[in-house]
């Protein structure tokens, strides 16, 4: 069997590799349809050669043109990859056209057969140099940001090392007569042909590392975001605030808690449905993620709590935090959701040499502060003054709410639905 066979062979399994991929992995279908169309492609396109690279001439229009479709679906495939959304259009489809326009008019309608076969030479390099080394620098630029350096180069390295051979096809047909050109390839068929071999695997395997890594990448997204409201889940706050304590215990930086409690939430679901509850819990995440600082956290606590996370922060910062997150719900919520929606905010702060033994005891003395501001009235804030060392007999030595400014008290709701409709 002629070794070519065997190239063509391996590029097939490759192809429909990707099509089963494609037909198991839903959220990648077109990225994955575009690199089975490649395989495909240049599965067609070697089988379509055999004959002529086994003969040591340059293969047919057909077979060029399979092959120019397969690299531009290579580009494609990856520029959709990289942004969920075609940017590359006018280099892949300007290569496609321009590519296999220039080597059919070269085969059929030229009557020089030198001139052809220079021409058909110059248009598959031309274009296969164009498409990989010119889509190179935006798709490096776009996957660099989101998987960084190396899985970029696993990625990429294979198209831009075939461009840059490509282009040196190009010169040795510039630069050397159509006789040297003959002896190169009849020496190079079997190493060429071997080298495809690898080149088409090193492609192949880059782009199921950069589907892996963007798996991986959601898997771990997935696990440490609530679905819903897309902010930090409670495990991903809670090794967040175990990072901020390991800080504090270190620096002594300090570090607040603020946890925040929507009022009467059940009577929101029951009243108007669980649809519009859904709806009150996203813009009460997103709210207060516009309204903390850059390095404030905000994660959803269970249920209609949010804890935010507050490192760095003193009692008197942490305090204006917490009213200001307060007031933010209250005063925004009326027109993003029809009705005002209110919470109840519990803060604990460890300031330098001040706190609690552990982590988990400075939260337990947030949500002791916030069940206070519940009984309080509702829609208020109440500072919870962590003890130095854990002790028995309940909230002793957590602050009242007598003892704050009255702007951290916020404003008492009527008895009743904690909303108004608008």
């Amino acid at each position: 069997m002629p070794v070519e066979y065997i190239a063509g062979v391996q590029l097939l399994l490759y192809g429909l590799g990707w099509v089963v991929a494609a037909l198991l992995v839903r959220e990648q279908r077109r990225v994955l349809a575009h690199w089975a169309a490649y395989g495909l492609a240049h599965a067609a396109s070697v089988l379509l050669s055999t004959h002529a690279l086994s003969a040591g001439v340059f293969p047919p229009a057909p077979a060029l043109a399979c092959s120019i479709l397969g690299f531009c679906c290579i580009v494609r495939g990856v520029d959709v990859f990289a942004s969920g959304r075609a940017q590359l259009d006018r280099l892949t489809f300007g290569v496609l056209v321009l590519g296999i326009g220039t080597v059919v008019v070269a085969e059929y309608a030229m009557t020089d057969p030198a001139a052809a076969l220079a021409v058909r030479r110059l248009g598959y390099e031309g274009s296969v140099a164009a498409v990989l080394l010119g889509s190179a620098p935006s798709l490096w630029r776009r996957l660099r940001q989101d998987y960084g350096r190396l899985t970029t180069a696993i990625g990429l390295t294979a198209g831009i090392v075939y461009g840059l051979l490509a282009l040196a096809a190009m010169a040795m047909q510039l630069t050397m007569g159509a006789q040297q050109i003959a002896q190169v390839r009849e020496a190079s068929h079997v190493p060429n042909v071997l080298g495809s071999l690898v080149v088409s695997a090193i492609f192949n395997f880059g782009y199921l590392f950069l589907l892996m890594s963007r798996l991986i990448v959601q898997l771990r997204h997935s696990s440490a975001h609530d679905h819903l409201t897309g902010c930090l889940n409670r495990r991903a706050m809670e090794a967040r605030l175990a990072q901020a304590w390991a800080q504090h215990a270190r620096s002594g930086a300090g570090v607040a808690v603020a946890l925040i409690d929507i009022d009467q939430f059940k009577r929101i679901n029951d009243s108007l449905g669980h649809a519009v509850g859904d709806q009150a819990l996203v813009f009460a995440a997103r709210a207060l993620a516009a309204h903390t600082r850059a390095g404030d956290i905000v994660g959803r606590w269970g249920g209609e709590e949010f804890l935010v996370l507050m490192p760095g922060s003193d009692r008197a910062s942490a305090l204006a935090a917490g009213e200001r997150l307060r007031g933010t719900l209250e005063a925004e919520s009326a027109a993003a959701l029809g009705f005002t929606l209110t919470a109840s905010v519990g803060v604990a702060v460890a300031e330098a040499g001040q706190g609690p033994a552990t982590a988990s005891a400075l939260v337990a003395s947030a949500d002791r502060a916030m069940y206070r501001a519940k009984q309080g009235g509702r829609n208020r804030v109440e500072l919870g003054a962590p003890l130095l060392a854990p002790t028995g007999g309940g909230p002793a030595g957590d602050q009242v709410a007598g003892d704050l400014p009255a702007a951290a008290q916020g404003a008492g709701v009527a008895s009743g639905l904690p909303f108004s409709t608008t």
